[in-house]
């Protein structure tokens, strides 16, 4: 039930992404070559729709990414998501190679929800992420914080990103600890998964 679940949420995605980019990015690319560029702030406004239109579908569509390709697109996720209310440092030690484009999508998408997490509910000014090959065939991903935090055991209300990463985390056979708080001292995730 889970693999069919998080199936058809990729599907839906891509779907959304494909759309957004075909259809939506490409009228509004006509619209910004009609605009008089006498009239900077429209059309300043123009590109950044653009802009956010490219960065969200590009967001949606599954990625595809093994290897160092895996390493440049986490990166380029954290870059993304910074802004001047908070910055998100990414961090990798001894990761190994992954060949299973599988693998490295979950990794991709639960990062992604913890980012969106982050952004929309902890109020935290700093995020850190780390991705660490424990040996050729264990690895963790380290999130932490500074954040309001939250107490995930008495959360009985779970949002969909939480029941998302849980799912992902169950699909790769991984554990998965929160070392939460409600008392401002932010919150820290610990994902841990044999290859």
């Amino acid at each position: 039930m889970i693999v069919s679940m998080v199936a058809g949420q990729e599907e839906a995605r891509n779907k959304a992404g494909r759309e957004l980019h075909d259809s939506i990015g490409a009228n509004m690319a006509i619209i910004k070559r009609q605009i008089d560029r006498g009239n900077e702030e429209l059309y300043k406004i123009v590109s950044q729709t653009i802009e956010s239109v490219r960065t969200l579908s590009h967001g949606l569509v599954t990625p595809k990414v093994r290897n160092e390709e895996f390493v440049d697109e986490m990166k380029e996720l954290c870059f993304l998501f910074s802004s001047e209310k908070i910055e998100v440092h990414c961090y990798f030690h001894n990761w190994p190679k992954i060949d299973c484009a599988e693998i490295t999508t979950h990794l991709y998408r639960i990062t992604q929800e913890l980012l969106q997490n982050a952004v929309k509910h902890s109020k935290a000014k700093n995020v850190y992420f780390q991705f660490i090959g424990e040996n050729e065939r264990n690895i963790s991903l380290i999130y932490e914080d500074d954040g309001i935090g939250f107490n995930y055991l008495k959360n009985t209300n779970k949002g969909l990103g939480l029941r998302n990463i849980e799912n992902r985390v169950e699909l790769l056979n991984g554990s998965l600890q929160f070392d939460t708080s409600t008392v401002g001292k932010g919150c820290t995730i610990v994902i841990e998964m044999e290859l």
